[in-house]
């Protein structure tokens, strides 16, 4: 670990549960190569931990955030983008 920022692991073994989250992804700065192929990971993670969270997505960057313009990703959107590449 070269920054001195502390370590993160993921245990597999043991069993998570965790009640189901509302979680919202803001990207801005333009297009971006891989940025399909993070939100989607984001998603495929979130499911992990329990399949009832969901993940949205704010329109227009902090324009949608401050607005209130956001898209529920559920699987029928996420579908359609994955192995996609940048956006």
């Amino acid at each position: 670990n070269l920054c001195r920022i502390p370590e993160v692991s993921i245990y597999t073994e043991q069993e998570t549960s965790s009640k189901p989250l509302k979680i919202g992804v803001l990207l801005s700065g333009g297009q971006a190569p891989g940025g399909h192929n993070v939100v989607i990971g984001l998603f495929d993670a979130l499911r992990v931990f329990n399949p009832e969270t969901r993940l949205f997505g704010f329109i227009k960057g902090p324009l949608g955030l401050t607005r209130g313009l956001y898209k529920d990703l559920d699987i029928s959107v996420i579908y359609d983008y994955y192995n996609m590449g940048g956006f």
